[in-house]
């Protein structure tokens, strides 16, 4: 393993956490709310969460394989 390529998967790890706490930060905010607007219903709550789950399935993976191929390709 050479240097670039150790320098490329740390970096990349240190994006793909950011990216995930940023999305857990602000999503979680958006949702804390909406659980506040509907006078602490816990079925909503725990829908939001089921969502919130989906989204992170279906969107992130995706999202991080494209900028990972795009890298790639950059020669990076």
């Amino acid at each position: 393993i050479s240097f670039s390529t150790l320098y490329f998967f740390i970096s990349f790890s240190t994006l793909y956490f950011l990216t995930l706490f940023y999305l857990i930060f602000s999503y979680s905010l958006f949702f804390y709310l909406i659980f506040f607007t509907l006078q602490f219903s816990p079925l909503y709550f725990l829908l939001s969460i089921f969502l919130l789950s989906i989204f992170y399935s279906l969107f992130l993976p995706d999202f991080l394989s494209n900028t990972f191929i795009a890298s790639s390709q950059k020669g990076i």
